[in-house]
């Protein structure tokens, strides 16, 4: 747990750091908001992961524990 836990610390340390060379050192502003447009869009896929699983959960056990609502909910998940 340690060793990975220094990985993740040290991916995040050299995330920071490459941010901080890229605003710092870049001639073209587009490239300054680079960091800044990469954690959005990994804001924006963590965000649509939690939503996605407290739906499959919350339906996934609605279907188990209820008879009438599996036979609606499952033909419907079947489908998508």
């Amino acid at each position: 747990m340690r060793r990975y836990l220094l990985k993740v610390v040290g991916g995040f340390a050299l995330l920071a750091a490459m941010a901080y060379l890229i605003g710092t050192f870049s001639p073209y502003p587009e490239m300054k908001n680079l960091p800044l447009y990469t954690l959005t869009t990994v804001w924006r896929i963590f965000f649509t992961l939690v939503i996605s699983v407290a739906w499959g959960v919350s339906f996934g056990v609605l279907a188990a524990t209820n008879k009438t609502a599996g036979r609606i909910i499952t033909p419907i998940v079947d489908i998508l």
